[in-house]
Parts: C-alpha cells; structure tokens; sequence
C-alpha cells in the first residue's frame, strides 16, 4: 500500500475495524466512512446516512454538505460510537428477522397457505424477510461477525428468550405483564406514533395495490 498521504472513503457496515486498518497503513491520510441507512433500491430523499470519522476534518465536513444538498439527512459518529449503535440499529432487528426465515416453514406451499390467513404481524415480517432473503446474505454476516458490540446483542436476546420461557413454566403470568407496562412506560409517546404509524403499514399490506 502507498502510504503517501491519500484521501480514503469506506462504505463499510462495520467502521472501527476499517478505520483501525486506514489508520495503521496509511496513518497520514485522512479516512472517512460513509454509511447509508437504507438500501440502494429506495430513493435516497429524507434518508439518513452516517459520515464517521476518528475526528472532524474538512473533507468529512465536505461530504456531509454534499450528501445534504442531495437530499440526505447526516448524522456524524465515530468509528466506535457508529458500531455501537449498529448493533441496536441493525444487529438486533436482522437477528429477529433472520431467526423468523430459519423457522418459517421450508415448504413454499404451506408458506404460502399460512400467508393467506396470516393476520398483519406475520405478513410484515414477511415483508422483512423477502428484504434480507433477496439481498446478497454477505451484508448481514458481516454485521452479525465483525461488529463487537453485536454479541451483546444476541445475548440480550437469549436473556429475554429465556426469560419468556421461564415465566411460561411457571405460569408467572404477572411477570409477563409488568414487563409489558414497564415497556410501555418507558417509551411513552413513541408507542403513540409508531403505533399510528403501524396502522398505516397494516391498512397497506392489505389494500388492493399491495
């Protein structure tokens, strides 16, 4: 690698990792990730992408006006604060997610049979996972393997499974309950919205242009 001082652009999931490896190689250049939060098959208009550095220089500042002027909205993160918050972002929903394709029938045709009667939750996560399933797998390996802070997040996960799995043995029906008002407590008017918000999605999946 030419260790003159370059200008090195990353369009990485995964950024400490990366920016650890720029650093090391090329420790005069400047070095900047580029995440997009959404995929390339939507409009970019109103959407969010991540511009991460170690720490602010011009040519970040460049980029994050250019990606507004296109309509983008820009949030700046370090390499550690974006992995941190990748895994609550993306690890967490792609676990759940990836969990429902491997225990989702493997017949096509009793998938099928299910999906007509299936009430809006199982039909949006079907949506979810045609998402994932008809991207390159590559993507979603990546996140799960190579952030290190997504571990924590699957262990949150087997926690809570068995945690659900315990109550239910013991009939601990309260437990369950105080759980869900602890949530909904705690979230306040966000339920709300993404409750409205939820509506909309669910009259969509069952109109007639759907």
């Amino acid at each position: 690698i030419n260790k003159r001082k370059v200008t090195i652009i990353n369009t990485c999931s995964i950024q400490q990792e990366i920016q650890d490896l720029a650093r090391v190689t090329c420790p005069d250049s400047v070095s900047v990730g580029i995440n997009p939060m959404f995929s390339p098959k939507l409009s970019h208009i109103n959407r969010t992408a991540l511009v991460c550095e170690a720490s602010p220089t011009r040519t970040g500042d460049d980029i994050s006006e250019f990606l507004v002027e296109a309509g983008m909205r820009v949030t700046r993160l370090t390499p550690s604060e974006h992995d941190r918050t990748m895994s609550a972002c993306q690890t967490l929903p792609h676990t759940l997610i990836i969990t429902y394709i491997m225990s989702m029938p493997s017949s096509k045709e009793e998938l099928a049979t299910l999906l007509e009667i299936a009430p809006p939750p199982m039909q949006a996560l079907m949506c979810l996972a045609a998402r994932i399933i008809e991207n390159e797998p590559e993507t979603y390996w990546d996140i799960q393997k190579n952030n290190g802070y997504s571990i924590q997040v699957r262990d949150q996960i087997k926690k809570n499974l068995n945690n659900l799995e315990s109550w239910l043995e013991g009939n601990e029906v309260e437990r369950f309950h105080d759980a869900i008002r602890d949530r909904r407590e705690s979230l306040g008017d966000l339920i709300l919205s993404y409750g409205n918000t939820c509506r909309v999605i669910f009259e969509a999946l069952n109109s007639d242009e759907s």
